[in-house]
This record gives C-alpha cells, sequence and structure tokens, in this order.
C-alpha cells in the first residue's frame, strides 16, 4: 500500500505526526466536560401554572382545558396530558422523538399568549424534563434553628448570592426556613362598626408607602431634582396612617389593626436529619462540567463567611457518584488494556513486538479524546465505556498485521523493507473490511429512537473513531516501527563462533569511572560542608572529606552489592513462578496447533453433521430464550432514594410535619443511613421551579452512608416501607433519582366521562394489581380530595344592594388569605406588608357567614345576607389525557422483568368488566421498552445488512459475505448462554452490545476466509486451502479474540457505581465473542465447503 509504503521511507514524519495527535488529544482531554451520562432530551414539555387557592375543579376549568385546547393542535405531538391539582396545572406535552424541542417551545410559548387565563392566574411556565437539570448538590445551612428568620436570611443574602455568581452555576434554590412579613391584623368588629371595607385600608396604605419625583427646579445658576420621599423608614410609622375620616375624626391604622413584624405563612417545613434548617439546592448551567462546579461550590463555600453559630454544609453531592462511576470505567479500561498487554506478551515472548502492538492503544484512545472534543461528546460513562469496550479491538489490526509481516520476514530475509511491504499489503484488505464491518453497525444509529439512540450515540462515536484510528495506526506506524526493530535485529547464522581477535571493552573501566566522580563529588561537598561550619584549613577539610568520602563509598558499595543479590534471587523466584503458567499455556497452545488441521480436516469431512448440530444448539438455547426477564434500562443504584407520602386529605401542615418527624426519628436508626431529607407540605419535582405544594403531602430522601448494591438498598427500603405501613391512612410511593425515564415502570390509564365510575373501575384494577407479588406502590389519582367550602351567592340580593359578583369575592379573598398592601424596603430588602383578618376569623368556618363582603349607604353587608355556605369533597386532583378525563393507576416494580409483569398486568386488566364507553390501556415504561426496542431490532438488521454490503464489496462475492454472517447465529449462543448463567436480563444495554458485536464477530471469519481465497487464487485446492488458512490464523485468530475478551473482563467483573450499565454490555460481547470465536474455527470451514462448491 503507498500509505505504508511512505511510513517505511519517512519515520520521522509519521513520528512527528504521531506526536501531535498526541499533544491535541491530551490538550482535548483536559477540556471535555464530565458527566455521568450523555445529554438526554426527552421530547416533552410540561407546562406549569399557579392558580393560588383553586380547587382542582376550577383549576381544570379556568387553566387545564384552555391551555390543552390551544397546545393540543401543535405538530409533532404523540399525547396530551394533565393534572389539576389544589391551585395548581400541569399539563404534559409528550413529542414523537427527533422533534427540535428548542422550536417546539417556542411554539407553545406563541400559543400560550393567545390563551386568556383569569387575572388571579400567574403566567405559565414551561418546563423540559432533563435529568441534567437536577440539582447536583444539596446544601444544609443550620445553626439557629430557634431563629429561623435569621437562618433564610443568611441563606438566602450569603449562601445564594455567593454561589450563583459562580461560574456554571445557573441556580441556587432556598427552602426552608421563614421569610419575612408584617401583619397587618384587622379588627373586623371594629372596621365594620366604621363601615370600612377592608379593601379601603389595603389600598389606603399602598397610595401612602411611595417615593415619587417630582421634576426638576432651574434658577439661574442651578437645576434641582424634586422628590417626595414618603416610604416608610420602621414598622412603627404604619399605625400612625391615617385610613380615613368618620365624623370628622381621622382613623389611625393603629386604631383598628394590630401591626406586627412576623413570617410569612409557611407551606413547607424543611428537615435533615430531624433538625429544622434550610436547604440550598445547587443547579448547573445545561453546558456546564458537573465535577468543577461541584468543587468550585464546595471551595467556596470554605471561604464563605456567615454569621456567628451558622454553618453551611455540603449534605448531598451527585459529582462524586459521577466521579466514582468514571473513574471506574477509566480503571475498567485500563485494566482491560495491561490484560491485553499481557496475552501479547504470552503469544509473542518479544518484549519488542509486544511494544509495538501495544502502542496502538494510546495513540487511538488519545486521538479519540481529540475527536470527541471536536464533537462535543463529554466524559462520561458511555463515551469511556466505549473505549473500555474497545481497548481489547484496537489492538486486533496491528495483531494480523505484524504477525503477517514476521511471517514474510521469517520466508525472505533479504529485505526489510519487502518483508513489512508484502506483509502489510496481504492482509490490508481484511483489516479494512473487519474494521469498516465494526464502523457499519454504528451506522444505523440515525434510526433508533427512544432513550437507545441517546445513550447509544456517545459510544458508537467513540468506538468508531477509536477503531479507525487504529486501523490507521496498523497502516502507517506499526509497519514502520516493524522495520526499524527488523533492521536492529543481527542476523548472525548458528555455526559460526564469535570473533575473539576484536577488540574487547575493558570490563571494569565503567565501575572505575563511577568510583572516581563518587570520589570527587563527594568530597567537594563535604569540604564546602565543612567550611561553612569549622573554619580549618583546607589541607585539613581535604583531609576530613577523603575520609568520609571513602566511607561512604564502602557503606554504598556494600548495600548495592546485598540490593543486587536480592533482586538476583527474587527474578530467579519470579521467573520460576512464571514460567509453572507460561510453560503450561505453551504446551496447551502447541497441542492446539498441532490438533487443529485435523481436526477441520474431521470437520470438512462431515461438514453436513456440524452445520447441523450448530443449527441444532441455537435452536435449543431459542427455546430457553423465555427464561430471560426483560427491562428498559437497568435500575442504578446511586445509594439514594426518595419516599413521596400522601396523608389524609385535609390533613394541614403541622400534622403531617410531625408524623413525618417521628418518621424520620424511625428511619435514622437504620444502621448504614448517612442522611435523611424531609419536606412537609411540598413534593419538588427536580427542576427549580417544578413544585407540587399540599399540606398533606411530603417527601422523604434518604441517602446511604455508602454505595452499596441493589440488594443491600432495597433491604433498606423495605424497613423504611415497614415503618410506612404502621402509619394509618398513608399511601406512599418509592422513586429514585432517575436519568433514563419520566415515567413509573407501571402505569394504566383508564378512560370514561362518569367519574364515579372511573373511581370504582381504578378502584378494582388496583385490587387487581395488588396480588401480583412483584408490583408495589400501587397508587390511583382518583382519590377524594381535602374538604371544601362553597359559597353560593344569591345575585338578586346582590344586585338590589349595588354589590356585583367581583366585589363579593374580592371582599372575601382580602378577609381569609389577605392580600399585600405594599412593600417595606430596608437596604436591599422588600418586605411584604399583608393586611388581612384575624387568624379567629380565618380559621373559624362559623365566622364566614358574618364576614363582611361590602357595604351599602355605608352600612356593612354580611355573607350570610346576599349568599349561604355549603361544605363539599371535591376530587384531589383531576387527571386528563388526550383532552379527556382518565384516571391513572401506577405502580413500581420489584426485581426487572418488567416484560413478565406486563403480560400479568394485561391479564389483570382483563378480568375487570368495562361499560361500554370506557377502556383501558398499559402505559409507563412499558410504552418506551416497545419504542426502543423496535428501534434497536430494526437497527440490528440494517447493522447485517451493511456488515453484508461492506463484506460484499471487498470480498468482490455474494456468497462469501454469507459465509461470514454464520457466525451471528454462533454468536447469538454465547450471548444466550451468558445471559443465562449471570442471570442478567434483556435490556437497552443488551441490545446495543449485540448489535456491536455484530460488527466484531465477523472479524475472524473475515481474516480466515481472505487468506483461504488468496491461497485458492494461487493454485491451492479448497480443502487444502482451508486447511492452511485455520492453521496460519489460528495464531491471530485466538490473539485478537483474547485481547478484546479479557480486555472487556474488568468491565464485566466491576461492582463499582455504574456498574449496572457496563456489566450487561460487556457480558454481551464477551459471551457472543467467546462462542462465536470456538465456533467460527470449525463451523465456518464446512459452510465455506458446503457454499461455494467451485474447486
Amino acid at each position: 500500500m503507498k500509505i505504508t509504503d511512505a511510513s517505511i521511507k519517512r519515520p520521522v514524519a509519521v513520528s512527528m505526526i504521531v506526536t501531535a495527535v498526541i499533544v491535541f488529544g491530551l490538550v482535548s482531554l483536559g477540556r471535555l466536560r464530565v458527566e455521568l451520562l450523555p445529554n438526554i432530551s426527552y421530547p416533552s414539555l410540561t407546562i406549569q401554572t399557579e392558580y393560588e387557592d383553586a380547587a382542582p375543579a376550577e383549576v381544570e376549568q379556568f387553566v387545564t382545558r384552555p391551555i390543552e385546547e390551544a397546545v393540543g393542535v401543535l405538530p409533532g405531538l404523540a399525547k396530551v396530558r394533565s393534572v389539576s391539582r389544589p391551585g395548581q396545572s400541569e399539563v404534559t406535552l409528550e413529542y414523537v422523538w427527533k422533534t427540535k424541542m428548542d422550536l417546539a417551545a417556542l411554539d407553545v410559548r406563541e400559543k400560550l399568549d393567545l390563551v386568556e387565563l383569569p387575572r388571579e392566574v400567574k403566567k405559565p411556565t414551561i418546563l423540559r424534563f432533563d435529568p441534567s437539570l437536577d440539582p447536583i448538590m444539596r446544601l444544609r445551612v443550620s445553626g439557629g434553628a430557634n431563629n429561623l428568620l435569621r437562618l433564610r436570611r443568611a441563606a438566602e443574602k450569603l449562601v445564594k448570592k455567593e454561589l450563583e455568581g459562580l461560574r456554571g452555576v445557573a441556580a441556587a434554590k432556598v427552602s426552608g426556613g421563614l421569610e419575612e412579613e408584617i401583619h397587618v391584623d384587622i379588627d373586623k368588629g371594629k372596621l365594620a362598626a366604621l363601615g370600612i371595607p377592608i379593601t379601603e385600608v389595603t389600598t389606603h396604605l399602598g397610595r401612602e408607602n411611595v417615593n415619587v419625583a417630582g421634576g426638576s427646579l432651574k434658577d439661574e445658576e442651578s437645576e434641582f431634582l424634586v422628590r417626595t420621599t414618603n416610604e416608610f423608614q420602621n414598622v412603627n410609622e404604619l399605625a400612625g396612617v391615617n385610613i380615613a375620616y368618620v365624623e370628622g375624626r381621622p382613623i389611625l391604622l393603629g386604631d383598628i389593626a394590630h401591626i406586627e413584624s412576623s413570617h410569612k405563612e409557611r407551606d413547607t417545613i424543611t428537615k435533615l436529619n430531624g433538625e429544622e434548617a434550610v436547604e440550598v439546592a445547587i443547579y448547573k448551567e445545561g453546558d456546564a462540567n458537573t465535577v468543577a462546579v461541584a468543587r468550585g461550590v464546595r471551595r467556596r463555600l470554605g471561604g464563605l463567611s456567615l454569621p456567628n453559630g451558622i454553618t453551611a454544609n455540603v449534605a448531598s453531592d451527585h459529582s462524586i457518584f459521577i466521579q466514582r462511576s468514571v473513574s471506574e470505567v477509566m480503571s475498567a479500561a485500563f485494566w482491560g488494556g495491561i490484560l491485553a498487554i499481557i496475552v501479547l506478551l504470552l503469544f509473542l515472548k518479544d518484549i519488542r513486538t509486544t511494544v509495538t502492538i501495544a502502542l496502538s492503544i494510546p495513540v487511538s484512545v488519545i486521538a479519540t479524546f481529540l475527536v470527541m472534543y471536536r464533537l462535543g461528546i463529554s466524559l462520561n460513562i458511555m463515551s469511556l465505556g466505549g473505549l473500555a469496550l474497545g481497548v481489547g479491538m484496537l489492538v486486533d489490526n496491528s495483531i494480523v498485521v505484524l504477525e503477517s509481516i514476521f511471517r514474510h520476514k521469517q520466508q525472505n530475509t533479504a529485505s526489510v523493507h519487502s518483508a513489512v511491504s508484502t506483509g502489510t499489503a496481504e492482509v490490508s484488505r481484511a483489516v479494512v473490511a473487519s474494521t469498516m464491518t465494526t464502523v457499519a453497525v454504528f451506522l444505523p444509529l440515525v434510526f433508533v429512537e427512544g432513550i437507545a439512540g441517546q445513550l447509544f450515540r456517545d459510544q458508537a462515536l467513540t468506538i468508531s473513531a477509536a477503531l479507525i484510528a487504529s486501523l490507521i495506526v496498523a497502516l502507517t506506524l506499526v509497519p514502520m516501527l516493524s522495520a526499524l526493530s527488523l533492521k536492529k535485529i543481527p542476523v548472525v547464522p548458528r555455526a559460526k563462533a564469535p570473533d575473539t581477535s576484536a577488540p574487547q571493552k575493558e570490563p571494569g573501566r565503567l565501575r572505575r569511572l563511577w568510583r572516581r566522580a563518587f570520589s570527587a563529588i563527594s568530597n567537594f561537598v563535604v569540604v564546602r560542608l565543612v567550611r561553612s561550619i569549622v573554619r580549618v584549613t583546607a589541607s585539613r577539610i581535604a583531609l576530613v572529606g577523603l575520609l568520609v568520602a571513602r566511607v561512604l563509598r564502602r557503606i554504598f558499595g556494600v548495600l548495592f552489592r546485598a540490593l543486587g543479590k536480592v533482586f538476583r534471587v527474587l527474578g530467579r523466584v519470579l521467573r520460576f513462578v512464571i514460567s509453572i503458567p507460561v510453560g503450561l499455556f505453551d504446551r496447551a497452545m502447541a497441542r492446539a496447533y498441532a490438533a487443529y488441521p485435523n481436526a477441520i480436516r474431521t470437520a470438512l469431512q462431515r461438514k453436513g453433521l456440524v452445520i447441523g448440530t450448530a443449527f441444532a444448539v441455537f435452536a435449543f438455547t431459542l427455546l430457553l430464550s423465555p427464561l430471560l426477564s426483560v427491562e428498559l434500562i437497568p435500575p442504578v443504584s446511586q445509594g439514594e432514594f426518595t419516599f413521596n407520602l400522601r396523608f389524609p386529605e385535609g390533613t394541614s401542615l403541622l400534622a403531617t410535619d410531625r408524623t413525618v418527624s417521628a418518621i424520620e426519628k424511625q428511619i435514622t436508626e437504620i444502621p448504614s443511613i448517612k442522611t435523611v431529607f424531609s419536606n412537609s407540605g411540598s413534593t419538588l419535582l427536580g427542576q427549580f421551579t417544578a413544585t407540587v405544594k399540599e399540606e398533606n403531602i411530603a417527601q422523604v430522601t434518604v441517602v446511604l452512608e455508602r454505595r452499596s448494591d441493589a440488594a443491600a438498598e432495597e433491604r433498606v427500603t423495605e424497613r423504611i416501607r415497614r415503618i410506612l405501613d404502621s402509619v394509618p391512612g398513608l399511601t406512599y410511593d418509592l422513586s429514585r433519582p432517575s436519568y433514563f425515564s419520566f415515567r413509573t415502570p407501571i402505569e394504566i390509564e383508564v378512560f370514561g366521562y362518569d367519574v364515579a365510575q372511573l373511581r370504582a373501575i381504578s378502584s378494582s384494577i388496583e385490587q387487581r394489581l395488588g396480588t401480583i407479588p412483584v408490583i408495589k406502590d400501587v397508587r390511583s389519582t382518583m382519590k377524594i380530595g381535602s374538604p371544601e367550602v362553597h359559597i353560593i351567592l344569591d345575585r338578586e340580593r346582590l344586585s338590589s344592594m349595588g354589590i356585583d359578583a367581583s366585589q363579593a369575592f374580592r371582599a372575601l379573598s382580602n378577609a381569609l388569605k389577605g392580600e399585600v398592601a405594599t412593600r417595606f424596603r430596608r437596604e436591599e430588602d422588600k418586605i411584604d406588608i399583608l393586611v388581612r383578618n384575624t387568624d379567629e376569623v380565618r380559621s373559624s368556618i362559623e365566622e364566614l357567614p358574618s364576614l363582611i363582603v361590602g357595604h351599602n349607604n355605608g352600612m356593612p353587608i354580611q355573607l350570610a345576607s346576599v349568599g349561604r355556605v355549603e361544605l363539599e369533597r371535591g376530587p384531589a386532583e383531576i387527571t386528563r389525557v388526550s383532552q379527556q378525563r382518565a384516571a391513572i393507576i401506577s405502580a413500581n416494580l420489584i426485581g426487572h422483568d418488567l416484560g413478565g409483569a406486563t403480560s400479568q398486568i394485561r391479564q389483570a386488566i382483563q378480568t375487570v368488566p368495562m361499560p361500554p364507553d370506557f377502556s383501558a390501556s398499559l402505559s409507563g415504561q412499558s410504552d418506551e421498552l416497545s419504542v426502543s426496542f423496535g428501534s434497536l431490532r430494526f437497527a440490528l438488521i440494517l447493522a447485517v445488512f451493511l456488515v453484508y454490503l461492506v463484506m460484499a464489496s471487498q470480498f468482490e462475492s455474494f456468497i462469501h459475505p454469507f459465509v461470514i454472517l454464520f457466525t451471528l447465529p454462533l454468536a447469538a449462543i454465547g450471548i444466550l448462554v451468558a445471559l443465562l448463567i449471570t442471570q442478567i436480563a434483556v435490556s437497552v444495554m443488551v441490545l446495543i452490545g449485540t448489535i456491536i458485536l455484530c460488527g466484531i464477530v465477523v472479524n475472524n471469519a473475515i481474516v480466515l476466509v481472505d487468506y483461504t481465497n488468496q491461497l485458492r487464487r494461487k493454485g491451492m485446492s479448497k480443502t487444502e486451502a482451508l486447511v492452511t488458512a485455520g492453521r496460519v490464523r489460528m495464531r491471530p485468530i485466538l490473539m485478537t479474540t483474547a485481547t478484546t475478551v479479557l480486555a472487556l473482563m474488568p468491565m464485566a467483573l466491576s461492582g463499582g457505581e455504574g456498574a449496572e450499565l457496563r456489566v450487561p454490555l460487556a457480558v454481551t460481547v464477551i459471551g457472543g465473542l467467546l462462542f462465536g470465536t470456538f465456533l467460527t474455527l470449525f463451523v465456518i470451514p464446512a459452510v465455506y465447503a458446503t457454499v461455494d462448491r467451485s474447486e
């Protein structure tokens, strides 16, 4: 090949190019982001809208439905789901995969701008489900539990302000503690007696607290700006505000209200390890390096100056898990490379040759870092997993090339250049074909939808880049180094004795030179040292120095001789220990080399039996495949999980917190638990603007001491379940940090218009699911909600008294929840001034009829005179799917067999009687499972087709590629056997490994068939060509397989962070490659002899 010849002729140029690639690759490595997973973008948007104090029915009518109608016509929508909760609407838009979500978000915003919503409704917020938007760290600000106002102020003014200025930090969300607020509690009786509406108090306060620019004054020499400064300077000034005049007498605010500096009404209580604290959640920017951001936060916390008694500590840091996961992958790749080099040494028994081949690993990997930087790929467990997977394959091409070069060198000792050039050219087509078949399997990536496509991209690109780099190294660097090393190997006939007449080096000259140098140096050092201490003559100093130098030389001489003897003994022992397994390996390989030609001849004589046996074994393993479980993505154990709690509807926040505190106390007594977070009154959805707030809900997050395996974590969760099961009326579900799905494993959607029948059907399905052992945390959206007070106004009475309904409702709203009249400015703070009725009025249902809703001719009008009060119970939440009401029953799965559980659930649904207009369907992760598996199956078929195209183009034959593709069912046998032995479920990772294996397992057959064709073109018979090709190519085939398999062993045996994602892929490739290679050596010659009938 021209590229090989040029590399041999210009070694310096090749060395400089390789050096440049290494330098730029290392520079790129330092700039790569470190993340746990690739950037996973789910095609979904969530529209969250706040409608404070509104019941679910009102939220559905006035907010959810208008939004659904506006956005339901957008292109690319797959499904619209919505939940109307007390005070909140949540509409989720699920798009088809491959949708450009940035443009979709703009379309949604345009539609929302056209929706007319009630004045009290806040502006809708658009959220995207993105695992990278979860908080990367949680900080605990504590030390002043008795002064939660001080804690909250320190968290917001110091911690939040400092951290949000860091590079890469998007936001720091503060939760817990108390927020300052000024309360103006109106005396309802006094206000009614004076005939002053509460709305007038609110309006008047707002008008009094103003600073207004009044223009400017000019004279002949100056210009003066005019300002009115009437803002409140302290809280005491509020009492002196004149509200109105009654009978000529001024009415001050202090006369009719109690004014105090207090705190906002709490809607969330945050605790950490049982102690109330303030939590600061750190969110990173989308393209920021998680590890670097967390490191910067820790560094800034160390230099933070907080008030006495207040501390800010890291309670949870996800970057630690990321660092450990990435380190585990890098460690697996490193040890995999070491094992591959050891295999090369065992086969080659030559350091120089082994180093030549081993150089392809670091050069190819470093070159891949440059490609990753240019393509924007981060260092994550998938991209690094691709490198770890490819470490063993990176030497395959170099092995084949070098083996061919040395064989030609043995046949032709006259010309090194000829041996290197001819040997490389002989196998160049085979190595190019084998590399291209491996790379070709990644091209169907563009057709893979679902989570599989998101995960597969980084791994596919890194493996492809590394393999292409290894191919270039094998065709350039390896031949160049081989030519240099072969030139330096002396060709000395064995019969010729050494030339004793030539001058020999004196054996002791180097030793004498060292002694003189050591004496001179030691004399100089001793002289300088003694001169600086004692003033004596130079001759005496020289004498002392000489004596000390000789003593030191004696001491060190004895020491070095002793160490030399020790190392020689250790070397002999080590050589003896190593020689035993190496000898056994050599004898085993010698027997295999000797027996293999006869075995091939036997296989060729009985090729029908060989092929039939292979088919029978393949069919038998397929019959065993139903024993394998099926799951979407293996759950990643991070040592952290969350229980979402729901207490009986109507439970107050304080009652919820009391029960959560008791639960938290019991949980902290469980061994191996490090931290327990709790949020009473709210459930965080990850993103810093996504929160569900209800007084009867809570969230308890548990962080374990150290990362444990899934079984140990499951034992802890079971203990916590027993604690929760003992709480009357409590329902709960378990969730874990999720990177792969925003849906629960099991979801059943029941459609119908009659709410009572929906509730009955969902209850029946809940009972059926409760009988399935592998299902836990069954929960339905059809729950009875909190008690509601319905106020029905009499329009005729309102009209006769000159009051409209909106005025009455505003007066009721001001009386019950109050209204912020204005804000009190203190330095940089703005503190709300809330005007409301006293606690006795706001907390008593009996007081409702006596509330003032307006005035008629100065006389107060009570609610009882224009309306009535009724007590009702509404739904806890209203769920809609595709713009119709639905009940959703969700559940978690114990174990990993989502496929088996799905079939049981379908049978359970069929036993539930359904009215004519009702239907039920299974959704949740099973939908994502079907989409991802369907795409991967199509990608697998397309990958096989592309592999055939590449091989047909290389061999210029339609028949021989079919022979090579016969290795795929042989590899499938190994995959099924490996999964059954290790009890690994079939998942996206297993299917990805299968696709990768399609490009790897055919390489050995390519080398075998290619050399067989070369021998036949030289005139050898088909049988002899197959036997000779098998004998010659057996060693490189075994070497390449052994390096790939052993390089994957650290990944397959790893048990560190993120191992759940690495192990299935590694086991799949190892099992398929081992069986495929072993059967290739016997079955492929038989298939070749059967299919190719030409002699």
